[in-house]
């Protein structure tokens, strides 16, 4: 079930790509956008999409390119961060949503601080979920880390990629459960509903599944922001920042985590129970949930 129960598909061209995603709540109610993390999907939002239409809000969440059902990236071209912030600016000149909250989770956090750091006229508020920035590389790092995205790269042009193929779904869920986020059996079902697609006799494979995302989303970057860099773009935001950090999650423990908070002028702070996903957690949403209302009530 890629559309999962009270959420409807929506559908955007924009003039480069398409994206697709989903919409929870009323037509007319107030929108807020929601960014999903790397390697998921709109999906990831099923238990704050419900949540927030019953406080009167319509949650938009994208599939980011490569992900999801929204398009990928011409060949020859990769997926770097600049291109997801120039992606959901385009989305929001578009549909003319401007100024609209974003919700972020993980590398849609990273993506929606840039966002509001560089186009502060489009972004209203943030609430950030267990993600603030982005993973940096230091001066000294940045040849090693071009030379491993330029390996990958021309492995990438000379073959192509071998892609995982699962007898069922219950085989992918399992696979899921060791991937990004520690996530349990019942959220890597959830996840797994948007991030599958059939192989069939026309791919030349026995009948089965296999990720829809894009292979390339696997890629070093070719380059990272230094940490100074990164510092940059979250001193330049000026809108409120609420910043809800699980306790067991993937960030907690850098020591570049609270200075990034100290920079932030508009800053509210919570760390809650859970691990990186604890929005889609049954055990801990809630709270999370009556957290992103509650940053959402004062606009």
């Amino acid at each position: 079930m890629p559309v999962p129960e009270g959420a409807r598909e929506a559908c955007w061209h924009l003039p480069h790509r398409q994206l697709r995603g989903l919409v929870w709540g009323e037509p007319q109610a107030p929108r807020v956008l929601a960014l999903h993390g790397w390697l998921d999907s709109a999906i990831s939002f099923a238990q704050v999409g419900p949540a927030l239409a019953a406080a009167g809000w319509q949650l938009v969440a994208p599939d980011f390119a490569g992900h999801g059902f929204s398009d990928w990236h011409p060949a020859g071209q990769d997926y770097a961060m600049a291109s997801y912030v120039s992606d959901i600016y385009a989305l929001m000149e578009h549909q003319q949503w401007a100024p609209i909250p974003i919700v972020g989770h993980s590398m849609g956090a990273g993506i929606a601080g840039m966002l509001a750091a560089v186009a502060p006229e489009q972004v209203s508020a943030l609430v950030l979920l267990d993600g603030l920035g982005t993973l940096p590389t230091s001066d000294e790092e940045a040849p090693a880390q071009m030379a491993r995205a330029l390996k990958f790269w021309w492995r990438r042009l000379n073959q192509p990629p071998k892609l995982s193929r699962f007898a069922d779904l219950n085989a992918a869920t399992q696979a899921r459960m060791l991937g990004i986020g520690d996530v349990t059996e019942a959220m890597a079902w959830t996840l797994c509903q948007r991030a599958l697609r059939p192989v069939t006799d026309d791919d030349h494979e026995a009948d089965g599944w296999a990720w829809r995302s894009d292979p390339r989303l696997m890629a070093p970057s070719w380059l990272r922001l230094t940490e100074a860099q990164n510092l940059a773009f979250l001193r330049a935001i000026t809108c409120p920042v609420t910043m809800l950090e699980a306790d067991q999650g993937f960030l907690v423990a850098r020591d570049f985590m609270p200075p990034r908070r100290e920079v932030i002028e508009q800053l509210t702070y919570h760390r809650l129970p859970g691990g990186h996903h604890f929005h889609l957690d049954v055990m801990t949403c809630a709270s999370v949930c009556e957290h992103i209302r509650a940053a959402l009530s004062s606009l």
